[in-house]
């Protein structure tokens, strides 16, 4: 598909970033006294909130998935961005399953938008016959299944699960033949490999555990980051500061939140150039990628004024704007 394809697509989305909270709206936000004068405001920019709605997560998860129909309907083909959604189908598989054992209903904490449709996600544990998933979520699931009735071994479930996603992910992107989304999603795998090292470096986890739970992206080099990873959280920081995200070692060892804040700031500075790009899928990657940012920013800040925090702790938090 050429980019000329897309010409349609990205003039739809020019028209919709004009919508965009700027960082001085948020700022302007930081002075609201109640989450009903923020959906107010989100209101008059173009959100569809229900009058008298004060439902905020409703609210901020609907407007994800309206963003995702919005690419459904205006680009020649979606799947090209499976690649940015593809986390919340492998979240809703790992859910499905522990709601599922525990006795509750399966559905309750799936996420949106994703590339499976839940219902086939929900019937396909409900059987207990993961055949009807694509691949590889059709053995990922049946493996994790087994592991959690025979052992109980939650973790073990869960790395299963995350690293087939992180794979799947790299391999969507790569397909794609985009070099933004491939970079992109180099960033999102690598972060969370790191993060996975960081934590089992905590709690001294043995190079057999870090190599289940570590996934093929291969950036870092990923021998050398079970390696170092084994030895401890020292040996882990020592390495990481020679690598290209020495820049973040620092902030890992501070917090893991400072870790995710650096790595979508990175994500939407990848961006940036987009901006003046007129073809191609480019324009609607960031256009989500934006989205994403502007959702987790009004959730930092409605969670900080739900519980009464200081503005300056949220906009320590606050990410990265691309508008």
């Amino acid at each position: 598909m050429g980019k000329t394809d897309y010409a349609y697509a990205v003039t739809a989305v020019r028209v919709r970033e004009n919508r965009l909270l700027k960082s001085a709206d948020l700022e302007h936000l930081t002075e609201a006294t109640s989450v009903s004068a923020v959906m107010e405001f989100l209101r008059t920019h173009g959100w569809q909130i229900p009058a008298g709605s004060v439902d905020i997560a409703s609210a901020l998860r609907n407007e994800l998935v309206r963003t995702w129909e919005f690419l459904e309907e205006t680009a020649p083909d979606i799947s090209i961005l499976d690649a940015l959604i593809l986390r919340k189908d492998y979240h809703n598989l790992k859910a499905a399953i522990k709601s599922s054992l525990a006795g509750i209903e399966i559905n309750t904490y799936f996420l949106s938008p994703g590339t499976v449709p839940q219902d086939l996600i929900r019937d396909a544990v409900k059987a207990r016959d993961f055949s009807t998933l694509p691949p590889p979520m059709n053995v990922v699931g049946e493996e994790a299944y087994d592991v959690l009735v025979r052992t109980g071994d939650g973790q073990l479930a869960d790395i299963i699960i995350d690293r087939a996603a992180l794979n799947d992910i790299l391999a969507a992107a790569r397909r794609s033949g985009n070099p933004l989304l491939i970079g992109l999603q180099e960033l999102f795998c690598t972060a969370a490999d790191i993060k996975t090292a960081f934590r089992a470096s905590r709690m001294h986890k043995s190079a057999e555990f870090l190599d289940r739970a570590i996934s093929s992206v291969g950036k870092p080099d990923r021998e050398k980051l079970i390696e170092s990873a084994a030895a401890g959280e020292a040996a882990l920081l020592t390495w990481l500061r020679q690598t290209e995200y020495a820049e973040a070692t620092a902030l890992l060892s501070q917090s893991p939140a400072a870790f995710e804040k650096w790595c979508d700031d990175k994500a939407v500075a990848m961006t940036e150039d987009v901006k003046y790009m007129f073809f191609g899928p480019e324009p609607l990657i960031a256009y989500y990628l934006a989205k994403e940012a502007e959702i987790k920013n009004l959730r930092i800040l409605l969670t900080a004024l739900e519980n009464d925090l200081p503005f300056d702790h949220v906009r320590e938090r606050m990410r990265r704007m691309y508008a």
